[in-house]
């Protein structure tokens, strides 16, 4: 490939990460005022520091992947630069005819990109501070068997809950981040109904607000029980659901990725249901609003109903992002309708 057609890659690349560093600085200010103090290294490291290096990090490999590893080929940079050219120049040509599928396709994915980066780098710091002070805690504190309970209860649990997390938005950051044919994560299609949109940002921030807010919430990450055979029993339940959850994404690989089909991944959890991760976690919450559920019980059907409202909602969202990326995979080509005969349930193994 000329050097010339290389250096155009990664130029339009970088003007994408530059543009998206900019709207993160606006939009995301006060997150990355956030100090995170590491006691046991004595350091303290700001969120905006964390971004910055990871910016000058991200340009660096960049250059290194696309001029020694990028293919002759227009990347989906460029693709999308042209796309944008087109509805600028020529908005009504572009509405009427539509824009071609790789360049529609580069643009939907920076999209993609620019909503999800900067959430799961934001989360990976996060769950890693949290991951390392409940756990050197809990390693740190005396007579560990003998207080086990306690020490469940205060540190463990977070400790084990923010590294299964942290798992997971590592694999999704390295998604966002990179696509490259010789990781063979490169995206394929991105969903193209205003459903599959909207049941999948409702989800994030801010979007999650909003709908919380409206809908409600009864559902706790470490739902609290006063018998402990019956505490520790659940949590460690939902940690199990939430260890599969993750197993989900390191399964997918440099393919995770929402809105995105990138190829069908037939391991892990995926050998035995086609959507483990929604399934794991819509389970986990359900557990964690037992203890709603109990304390509404004590005002009548209707204060149960409510309390159950939120949810029964959440989880038809989540059923129907299942279904948006099922009927998007479908129409890529015949790859899925395979992978579904193999794998016949979609979320209980032998039941639905």
């Amino acid at each position: 490939m000329p050097f010339s057609f290389k250096l155009k890659n990664f130029l339009s690349s970088v003007f994408f990460v530059v543009i998206s560093y900019i709207l993160i600085r606006i939009f995301h200010k006060n997150i990355l005022e956030n100090y995170y103090y590491f006691s046991g290294l004595n350091l303290s490291i700001s969120l905006s520091f964390v971004f910055d290096l990871i910016l000058f990090g991200y340009i660096v490999i960049l250059a290194i992947l696309y001029f020694i590893y990028s293919k002759n080929e227009p990347g989906k940079g460029i693709l999308a630069l042209r796309a944008l050219k087109k509805i600028i120049s020529r908005p009504i040509d572009s509405l009427n005819s539509g824009l071609p599928k790789d360049e529609k396709t580069a643009l939907l994915a920076i999209a993609v990109k620019f909503f999800f980066t900067p959430l799961v780098i934001g989360w990976f710091f996060g769950n890693g501070f949290a991951f390392y002070s409940n756990f050197t805690a809990a390693i740190n504190s005396e007579n560990i068997i003998d207080n086990f309970f306690e020490i469940f209860r205060r540190n463990l649990f977070w400790a084990i809950f923010n590294f299964i997390l942290l798992v997971d938005v590592l694999f999704f950051s390295i998604g966002y981040l990179f696509e490259f044919s010789f990781l063979k994560n490169q995206i394929l299609s991105v969903e193209p109904t205003f459903l599959g949109w909207a049941v999948t940002l409702i989800c994030y921030p801010p979007f999650n607000s909003y709908a919380n807010s409206i809908i409600g919430w009864s559902s706790s990450d470490f739902p609290h029980f006063e018998n402990k055979l019956i505490f520790l029993s659940v949590n460690i339940l939902i940690l199990v659901l939430m260890g599969i959850f993750s197993w989900a994404s390191v399964s997918l690989g440099f393919k995770a990725s929402n809105l995105t089909h990138r190829g069908i991944v037939g391991k892990g959890p995926y050998r035995y249901i086609r959507h483990p991760a929604y399934a794991c976690k819509s389970m986990a919450w359900w557990l964690g609003g037992i203890p709603f559920v109990l304390q509404s019980s004590k005002s009548g059907v209707f204060a149960v109903v409510m309390t159950l409202i939120p949810l029964i909602v959440w989880s038809c969202i989540y059923f129907l992002r299942a279904m948006t990326e099922e009927a998007h995979l479908r129409k890529v080509n015949h790859e899925y309708d395979e992978y579904a005969k193999k794998v016949k349930y979609k979320f209980v193994p032998y039941i639905v």
